[in-house]
């Protein structure tokens, strides 16, 4: 099942839930990524872009990059900050990552699903065809 967007695909959801993303690029793979998280957590109707938190990360692979991103977003949602999307760029080694929303207000913002943390041992990035691939387990 896709989400309504068409950010992701949702592959299972029990005591996890596990998406697929696909993009054109490395980077535009990380912006769907945490968008896509970003979803996931909140429905995104009524959060304005106010505000815009950045996050930068420095890793040796793909997959620490992927990990790292999510789990400082979720990060930053604990810290009462929403977003609609999420852009990023590539600065030579680190990836960073600008996340445009609000704080969160739990009058005009509905939370969806709660994420605990992102699961590393089954976190894919790939490129194949042209096409960057990411498959991402959360725990809810």
């Amino acid at each position: 099942m896709a989400d309504q967007e068409g950010l992701y695909k949702e592959l299972e959801r029990g005591k996890v839930l596990a998406i697929e993303i696909e993009a054109e690029s490395r980077t535009a793979l990380f912006s769907r990524a945490a968008t896509a998280l970003s979803r996931i957590m909140v429905q995104p109707d009524d959060i304005k872009v106010v505000d815009r938190r950045e996050i930068e990360i420095v890793a040796d692979t793909d997959v620490e990059l992927m990990h790292d991103i999510l789990a400082a977003a979720v990060n930053v949602f604990l810290g009462g900050f929403i977003w609609r999307d999420a852009e990023s760029e590539e600065r030579g080694g680190p990836i960073v990552v600008w996340l445009s929303g609000e704080q969160r207000d739990p009058d005009r913002h509905h939370l969806l699903t709660e994420i605990k943390g992102v699961q590393m041992h089954e976190l894919v990035v790939e490129n194949s065809d042209g096409k960057w691939r990411s498959r991402i387990t959360f725990d809810i």
